[in-house]
């Protein structure tokens, strides 16, 4: 089984392949379990296994997963050292971080505040302490964003989404942007 969701889509698979069954349900819709309880109802009929309510199943799930969510936002904010300043100015932080996979993630001052764009999301980010910060808006909302410093105090590298991000050399992120 696998499920994926992007742009207001949501997929899941589920492949049987001692039995040769291949479901597949893609939905319009954010925020529902609907492709995984079709998928696995239309498995279980396939299988002649019993009926099972999988919405309500899933929906349970999705509630638990939702409160260890909130508890971990919790816990996070009750380890933020209050009163801490970045360690360099915002300007700083601004550039295009690169990975291979996540490809590029681009950070900009905009009227004092630091903005994230990655993909087609967009978000404020917000001084959390130190060099993190927290995306504020959009999907990203409460990702955080923890910048590296190099050997020289400069902004080497940027977690985002638990990647490592590397910040492009300065002259390298000028021709990308088409500077």
């Amino acid at each position: 089984m696998h499920g994926g969701t992007i742009d207001g889509f949501r997929t899941s698979i589920v492949l049987v392949p001692k039995s040769k069954i291949g479901v597949a349900v893609v939905a319009n819709l954010t925020g529902t379990q609907m492709p995984e309880a079709t998928c696995y109802n239309i498995v279980d009929l396939l299988l002649g296994l019993p009926k099972k309510d999988w919405n309500a199943y899933i929906g349970e799930e999705a509630k638990k997963f939702d409160a260890e969510q909130a508890r971990a936002i919790l816990a996070r904010f009750g380890k933020r050292h209050a009163n801490t300043k970045p360690s360099r100015e915002l300007a700083a932080y601004s550039g295009i971080y690169e990975d291979a996979a996540y490809g590029q993630a681009q950070v900009l001052l905009d009227e004092n505040k630091l903005v994230i764009r990655w993909s087609n999301f967009k978000s404020r980010l917000d001084h959390f302490h130190y060099d993190t910060f927290t995306a504020m808006e959009d999907a990203l909302k409460t990702e955080q964003a923890t910048f590296t410093l190099g050997a020289d105090g400069e902004v080497s590298g940027m977690n985002f989404l638990g990647v490592n991000f590397r910040k492009a050399r300065a002259k390298a992120a000028a021709q990308m942007s088409g500077q």
